[in-house]
């Protein structure tokens, strides 16, 4: 069961979760893999109510809905999919729900992490640290193109990121893939806690007042419930 207080709520920390849930019964194949995805949706859309409160306070007020229109999109286009499709065709149907259905800055962001994720990972049908390291990079390398943002702009990078780095060979060597995502979930949830403590740079929160800076953006927040699942 996802808990908010444990994991945080970005959508990429459940996401991460998930999968150490699915490790906890059988080595990570592509019907997992599904059954993960199916379940990143279920606790995104589950904490839609308490991300459109976080966003009221920096932003529109509408981020929770806006991820429950995507994922509610994604989950019309994944059930036209076979249930053991590759992992590289999940997260591109993923991707273009989100650039289809969601307007402002998520659709774009969101829908082009996923569409270049499921580039990096190809026609791969098991995951391991490698594969993780290259979906978060191409995921990165995506959103920092489309959103000429940087770590340490209070953006979701400073989730995402650090996830990353835990995937990186100087920091996975001699750890199985559950260490490494085991590290990889405390590093997304350190990273959002991080964000507390710094003023925003990007997006509207950069216009807000001082006093906002307390405040844990939207964006990073339901990355950590996507990996922490």
């Amino acid at each position: 069961v996802y808990k908010r207080q444990e994991y945080g709520s970005n959508v990429w920390n459940v996401l991460i979760g998930l999968v150490l849930l699915q490790q906890g019964k059988t080595v990570q194949t592509m019907a997992n893999i599904r059954d993960a995805v199916d379940a990143v949706i279920a606790a995104i859309m589950a904490q839609k109510d308490y991300l459109t409160a976080v966003d009221a306070k920096t932003g529109d007020g509408d981020h929770g809905l806006n991820m429950a229109r995507g994922f509610t999109a994604a989950e019309e286009r994944l059930a036209e999919l076979p249930v053991d499709a590759p992992l590289a065709e999940v997260l591109h149907e993923i991707g273009r729900a989100f650039i289809e259905n969601v307007g402002g800055a998520a659709g774009p962001l969101y829908g082009i992490a996923f569409v270049r994720a499921g580039e990096a990972v190809g026609a791969k049908t098991r995951l391991d640290v490698a594969s993780f390291e290259k979906l978060f990079s191409a995921g990165i390398d995506a959103i920092q193109r489309r959103g000429k943002a940087v770590r340490g702009d209070k953006t979701m990078l400073d989730t995402l990121i650090p996830i990353r780095d835990a995937f990186l060979p100087e920091n996975a060597e001699g750890k199985s893939l559950r260490e490494c995502l085991e590290d990889a979930l405390e590093a997304g949830r350190a990273g959002a806690e991080y964000t507390k403590t710094i003023a925003a740079r990007r997006g509207r929160a950069a216009v807000s007042y001082t006093h906002l800076r307390a405040h844990t953006r939207r964006s990073y927040i339901s990355y950590a419930v996507f990996c922490l699942k």
